[in-house]
């Protein structure tokens, strides 16, 4: 286990400004402990409860989610075990984080309204996106890589997803080529990740510097302007990041809204 120590000073010198001493304390926690394992129905004719029983059945315990019908959190969070089992052979779960499926909640999607999911790979929120469109409306998933796309439309193919126009272009050109197209628009920004750190994992912050941050900033910053220029008016965005760095944040928020 790599200690404590290994992430970088800079980071941890952060934390204590941004975060309380508790949840500094829990953020420690989790970055060295096991990861949780959660999933969700990958369509709207699964039924959670006799998945959960099969599960079970396998020897996982598993836990509902009081803010998603279509989730749960299981233990032990054995992936192996999981993708072996009759329920994911069957295709009916899409593993896939809360936090993921929280920012499509918050998006409040109902069918028949048109979305934009500006930075969609590798498809787990585009799925969600189009499961609460119940099969109308318009949902145009972007990314930028190539290579992104392809995963994407990978993962749509695996679960059958369709009806998703996916287009490869800058999420900061989105507001010139679709002003005023969307009801409701996903931002699920670029970040410095520091959500995502695990000590085990060296690569999760190698990478990690005060000039990143900043450089990311002012990327937010004109992918939240072209974002807002594609929404209808009444229409909702969700700006969602797995950082905890205010200037990828709240930063990001005061200035386009200034």
């Amino acid at each position: 286990m790599v200690s404590e120590a290994s992430i970088p000073a800079d980071f941890r010198d952060r934390l204590t400004d941004i975060l309380s001493a508790e949840d500094v304390r829990d953020f420690l926690n989790y970055v060295e402990g096991p990861r949780s394992l959660s999933l969700r129905m990958a369509r709207e004719d699964v039924d959670p409860a006799g998945i959960a029983n099969e599960l079970q059945a396998e020897g996982f315990e598993t836990e509902t989610v009081s803010w998603i019908d279509e989730a749960l959190v299981l233990t032990p969070p054995d992936r192996t075990r999981l993708h072996r089992s009759a329920v994911s052979r069957r295709g009916d779960v899409f593993v896939q984080s809360l936090s993921s499926m929280a920012a499509v909640e918050a998006l409040e999607v109902q069918q028949g309204l048109d979305v934009l999911d500006c930075c969609a790979a590798p498809g787990g929120k585009t799925s969600l996106i189009r499961m609460r469109q119940r099969g109308g409306g318009i949902l145009v998933a972007n990314d930028l890589s190539r290579a992104r796309t392809r995963k994407l439309q990978s993962v749509l193919n695996q679960f059958g997803v369709e009806g998703v126009e996916i287009i490869t272009r800058p999420a900061e050109s989105l507001g010139g080529t679709h002003e005023s197209c969307f009801d409701r628009v996903l931002l699920d920004a670029p970040c410095s990740g520091e959500g995502r750190f695990r000590i085990d994992q060296p690569s999760t912050w190698s990478d990690w510097e005060i000039g990143k941050i900043r450089r990311l900033s002012r990327l937010q910053q004109r992918l939240l302007r072209s974002g807002i220029r594609t929404l209808r008016p009444g229409g909702i965005l969700v700006y969602a990041t797995c950082t905890h760095a205010p200037e990828e944040n709240e930063v990001v928020v005061d200035r386009v809204l200034e």
